[in-house]
């Protein structure tokens, strides 16, 4: 068959392409997440660069070490092996950097690996510092970049925190570079990201003794967070109180007790 297209016809069709009709669309945020990120908010005269953040983590004594894929911070392997409380410093700068420190500092500054750890675990940390960039400063997905897709509504039970239990939350998924993958549940009353899951891999002991690495196995398992006690500093609303779980049984409580957004000696940790 023949198709005849006629010279008015040619004609639209480069007009259109010239003016952009035929562009790719692109994908549009998630309601839920937008209105998230409108209420999390911030001073419109003071744009948030980076935030540094000081946290009391308490651990609640289960035999997991460590993670793969930056789902645990450093503080899991330290305090398996000391005390079940320990001060964490966050420095945060997304898209590019981070750094986490309880004793010993861990990061990334792009493509540089910060403390210790082989030059191989950059898609680690970088997974890590997405995490960190979605739970206190709910990013523009462009930054990554993110893709964001609306997954509907979820009752969600049983997350270890009265906050969240019984809620009616809208779920976003998203998904992102060196394998990045989370579920974002927000509350649809106040507009606040009340809980993150995802997959990790964490080492855990296989004696029940909570020997260290020596007797610990690597395996998959459902990492989730739950997030409560909202504060607003400095134009930012966000969570004082952070409960995580690994495959429903309670492992950390983290508490903040100071917030900066963008302190004026954000470079120290990264020389």
């Amino acid at each position: 068959m023949v198709v005849k297209i006629s010279m008015p016809s040619v004609v639209l069709l480069l007009v259109a392409a010239s003016t952009g009709a035929f562009a790719r669309v692109e994908p549009t945020t998630p309601p839920a997440y937008a209105a998230a990120q409108a209420r999390r908010g911030g001073d419109a005269l003071r744009p948030i660069r980076a935030i540094h953040l000081q946290i009391v983590l308490r651990r609640m004594g289960v035999p997991i070490y460590g993670a793969g894929g930056g789902g645990l911070t450093s503080a899991d392997s330290d305090m398996a092996r000391t005390a079940n409380t320990a001060s964490v410093q966050v420095w945060l700068e997304p898209p590019r950097r981070f750094v986490e420190s309880v004793g010993r500092a861990i990061g990334i500054d792009g493509q540089r690996v910060i403390g210790p750890g082989p030059a191989d675990s950059v898609p680690a940390r970088r997974r890590r510092l997405i995490h960190l960039s979605l739970v206190w400063l709910l990013v523009d997905p462009a930054q990554f970049p993110l893709d964001l897709t609306d997954r509907g509504t979820t009752a969600l039970q049983d997350v270890g925190d009265k906050t969240i239990d019984g809620h009616t939350l809208d779920v976003v998924e998203a998904s992102g570079p060196d394998d990045f993958h989370s579920m974002l549940y927000f509350d649809q009353q106040h507009r606040l990201v009340l809980s993150q899951e995802r997959g990790i891999a964490v080492h855990g002991s296989t004696s029940g003794r909570g020997s260290g690495f020596a007797d610990a196995v690597r395996h998959a398992v459902t990492l989730r967070e739950a997030y409560s006690d909202f504060k607003r500093v400095q134009g930012v609303e966000l969570p004082f109180t952070v409960r995580q779980s690994v495959d429903g049984q309670l492992i950390r409580i983290s508490n903040v007790v100071h917030v900066d957004v963008n302190p004026a000696d954000f470079e120290k940790p990264f020389k």
